[in-house]
């Protein structure tokens, strides 16, 4: 059967590895402490047994009795602090027991027996600001006092919600105050602290007032477009707030718009091309009929013989010129 140090000993590998709980252990140790102790006092009395019987008189029987109780004594200090060192020792020497209540047994420190270099109570292991102290937030500085550390605090100088960054939200919806269209009404962070009603409306409002907004999520057809707007009756959509605006062509994505504000767009009409009317083509190499009708003619006249006026010469030498050169 296994003594009671090898016991204790057990019990302390099986605390390290989370086999038992604190208070299991802590109840069990407390048990095997005890046992201990009946084993010495047991131990004594059977010294005290075996100690040689006086029968001399009275005065030497008791100096007899005192140098065995002084004996048994100095076993039981002895036996105390040599057979059971497993829960007496410190071994790094700051006060803190190694198997009760040091979590760095093997470094001296402050907290709990773990280092604290800044001593605010935090452990260095455990402390997210080790070289700063502070009580709150993992041993993080907190200005504001709102659970939020200095370092991931948005608004350090508000005290704030942990789910906004440190920043005010008066409606405790997660979206700040300073981001939420509706900071007062609780709503969703997918529709700017609105409720859906809600945002639509205001949305509705803008656009009815030549703004642009960001374009529906619900809207398939915007797929790549980031901002909406409205102009005219008709709906145009761009990649950019102020700029690039290009009209909607698509009837499907009209409706779907009307439907989810409740207006009453339409698709912008297609311009109408008026085509100018054809120019004459030219006739020959750039005559048009009526003035290759007039060289025809004059033509004819000299082959039958008939002369021409000087102003008939000077018209056919005109045309004739002109035959060689393309006019529109």
């Amino acid at each position: 059967m296994k003594s009671v140090v090898d016991r204790i000993k057990t019990l302390v590998e099986l605390r390290d590895q989370g086999s038992i709980s604190k208070e299991e252990f802590d109840q069990m140790l407390e048990l095997l402490e005890q046992e201990l102790h009946r084993e010495n006092k047991d131990a004594s009395a059977l010294n005290a047994d075996r100690a040689p019987q006086n029968i001399e008189p009275s005065g030497k029987r008791k100096t007899v009795l005192l140098v065995s109780a002084a004996g048994v004594l100095v076993l039981f200090v002895l036996s105390f602090f040599t057979m059971v060192p497993a829960f007496l020792w410190d071994s790094d020497g700051d006060g803190f027991h190694n198997y009760r209540n040091d979590n760095c047994p093997a470094v001296s420190g402050t907290c709990q027996g773990c280092l604290d270099s800044d001593n605010d109570g935090f452990a260095d292991s455990e402390d997210e600001c080790p070289m700063e102290s502070s009580k709150t937030c993992k041993g993080c500085p907190d200005r504001d006092n709102d659970g939020v550390a200095d370092k991931a605090d948005s608004c350090l100088n508000e005290p704030g919600s942990s789910s906004c960054s440190g920043c005010p939200d008066r409606d405790s919806d997660g979206v700040s105050d300073s981001l939420d269209q509706c900071p007062e009404e609780k709503g969703s962070a997918n529709f700017h602290g609105c409720s859906k009603e809600r945002m639509v409306e205001l949305e509705r409002k803008k656009l009815e007032q030549g703004l642009a907004i960001k374009a529906p999520p619900s809207c398939k057809a915007t797929a790549g477009e980031h901002w909406i707007r409205f102009v005219n009756g008709h709906y145009e959509f761009s990649k950019f707030e102020t700029k690039g605006f290009k009209d909607v062509k698509s009837n499907q994505t009209v409706q779907e718009l009307n439907a989810y504000f409740e207006l009453k767009g339409t698709l912008k009409p297609k311009p109408i091309i008026v085509k100018p009317e054809p120019k004459p083509k030219p006739m020959g190499k750039g005559l048009t009929h009526a003035e290759q009708a007039e060289l025809n003619g004059l033509i004819e006249i000299e082959k039958n013989g008939g002369l021409l006026t000087a102003s008939q010469k000077k018209r056919m030498k005109t045309l004739e010129m002109k035959r060689h050169t393309y006019v529109d």
